[in-house]
């Protein structure tokens, strides 16, 4: 038998029960001040710049090469 068979019925019902099962608050970027994330800064309620950012000003969400590959598969089998 499991040791705790209610576990998956448990529901976090606040922030603070959150933060005893050591979870820390996300905050998100374009909240944050400009020197503390690339989404940061600006006037009022604004959203991100044009291309999604880590916060070390890496891009994100870059489409993949997937399309490309397909194409070269695509070929592949038209040869044949």
């Amino acid at each position: 038998m499991a040791s705790n068979p209610d576990h998956f019925v448990t529901r976090i019902k606040n922030a603070g029960m959150k933060r005893h099962l050591g979870f820390k608050p996300r905050v998100r970027g374009v909240a944050m001040n400009p020197r503390d994330h690339a989404h940061g800064g600006g006037e009022g309620r604004s959203s991100p710049p044009v291309a999604h950012k880590t916060p070390y000003g890496k891009l994100t969400k870059v489409p993949t090469n997937r399309s490309k590959a397909y194409k070269k598969k695509k070929r592949l089998f038209k040869i044949f």
